[in-house]
């Protein structure tokens, strides 16, 4: 076989597999001539979310350094979760919406803040983890609502515990907590649970339901329940909760069509118009009047839909929080008991099921439970990945964010008041007042005397020179 005869045969061949197999052709010459073009954005766009999240996690290395402070309040509080809706509202200054620069050189992210209620063994305290940085933003604004309490930075109590699970020791149930509807509904707030009745107290305080079951963990039992709270932008919940409302009374919601949109139905308004012209008799036309729009559906409502409505729109004004709930259950193999928490806890949250919304256990995805193929080796992942999650307060293991209001917030975390009797809760013995300006200690008093070195004592009286005795009016004083 000469040559010719092998490029003829090579000819032939090609052009059969080109009329059999056009789809293989046509896509070996597009990855020769423009391939490049298609995957050089991928590259790219790989390439630029690697690098960005490289520079996060340098800037959380560098910059979040975690500290725990125990508050304890005294045992009269008398304050409601309103002290705590402020303490969240202030923490709301420390949002900030990053530049371009910031955000996609430096790596900037929001800082978080992560607050907690912990019993060891049935002792109680109320935990707040804080980035360093922003300690002496919540000793001041815990101070500013309780003058009173005491805040002491402890270690982390979860170092002690094992991450990798099955443990030979310790045993481990847990689980997120999600919102049962939209979480643009709100749920039931602590002012919800005001009541104005003489023999009843004004508050019956949530937190109560909580407390009871902290109290209840034995000698090698340990429950946590942590609340990771992000400060939002102001307007976060405003764009979709007017949208919601809309939507609820029958307003018309206003949709942004695609920019391809308008040249799509250009052929259905050229058909449209050639009817009306030619079949289309002017006498049937339809009169188009104004007074024929749809009214608002407000006036129709039931009296459960007004309430829906104006609940939304209470939630929409409040300060919002992206949120992450999630609890552990830690206990030695002996005295496991998972029951003992599981319905407890839930039936905790269970007080905050409004007619609109409420919060219900993640057992998808989160819950350290599962069913049917691989049961042990699932569970230990799910164990391992909760414990995991809950010691590094991380806002990116497991479900996503979701948004609650300060006043919402303030009800899910807050300190008991005087009526809730818990036992083993840590609270201070005493009332903090400063010392009296007078207290002597060495060296002097306490604080110097104001004027007491330029103010020289008046001379003693003599009664032979006359004038007033010491500390008698002057004897010019008008009567």
């Amino acid at each position: 076989m000469n040559f010719l005869e092998a490029i003829s045969r090579f000819s032939n061949n090609f052009v059969y597999f080109a009329a059999t197999e056009p789809w293989y052709v046509v896509s070996y010459y597009i990855l020769q001539t423009i391939g490049w073009a298609i995957f050089l954005p991928l590259v790219w766009a790989g390439a630029l979310i690697a690098y960005l999240l490289a520079r996060r996690g340098h800037y959380l290395w560098k910059n979040v350094k975690w500290c725990f402070l125990a508050i304890d309040v005294p045992k009269a509080n008398e304050q409601t979760p309103k002290a705590v809706e402020n303490i969240f509202n202030q923490l709301a200054g420390s949002h900030k919406t990053p530049d371009y620069e910031e955000r996609n050189w430096h790596g900037h992210m929001p800082y978080w803040f992560s607050f907690e209620i912990v019993s060891i063994e049935g002792y109680i305290q109320f935990i707040i983890g804080t980035p360093r940085k922003r300690r002496d933003l919540i000793e001041s604004i815990i101070y500013a609502q309780y003058p009173d309490a005491e805040i002491t930075e402890v270690e982390d109590y979860t170092k002690s515990f094992p991450t990798q699970y099955p443990d030979k020791e310790w045993e481990v149930f847990g689980a997120e907590y999600v919102n049962a509807q939209d979480p643009l509904y709100p749920i039931k707030t602590y002012e919800d649970f005001e009541h104005a009745g003489a023999e009843e107290g004004t508050f019956k305080d949530p937190m109560a339901a909580f407390l009871e079951v902290f109290t209840r963990m034995g000698r090698g039992e340990h429950l946590w329940v942590q609340f990771l709270v992000k400060p939002l932008e102001t307007s976060f919940l405003k764009a979709g909760g007017l949208k919601l409302v809309k939507k609820l009374i029958g307003a018309k919601v206003e949709v942004k069509a695609h920019p391809l949109h308008a040249l799509a139905v250009i052929p259905g308004k050229i058909i449209d118009a050639v009817i009306d012209a030619f079949f289309t008799k002017e006498g049937l036309k339809p009169e188009k009047n104004k007074n024929d729009a749809p009214h608002s559906l407000m006036l129709f409502l039931s009296p459960g839909e007004k309430e829906k409505v104006e609940a939304v729109e209470h939630k929409i004004d409040k300060l919002p929080f992206g949120i992450k709930i999630r609890f552990i259950y830690i206990a030695r193999h002996e005295v496991f008991n998972r029951a003992r928490v599981s319905y407890g806890l839930t039936g905790a949250f269970k007080q905050y099921t409004s007619g609109h919304n409420g919060i219900k256990p993640e057992s998808k995805k989160t819950m350290t439970k599962t069913h049917f193929f691989f049961k042990q080796m699932r569970d230990d992942w799910r164990r391992t990945k909760i414990v995991s999650a809950y010691k590094n307060r991380s806002r990116w293991i497991g479900i996503l964010e979701w948004p609650l209001n300060a006043e919402e917030l303030a009800t899910l975390w807050h300190f008991p008041i005087l009526t809730v009797k818990a036992p083993l809760l840590k609270k201070t013995e005493a009332k903090r007042v400063e010392p009296p300006i007078s207290l002597p200690v060495e060296g002097g008093y306490l604080r110097p005397k104001p004027f007491a070195e330029h103010s020289p004592e008046a001379p003693p009286f003599d009664p032979h020179k006359g004038g007033p005795p010491k500390g008698s009016p002057p004897s010019n004083l008008p009567v």
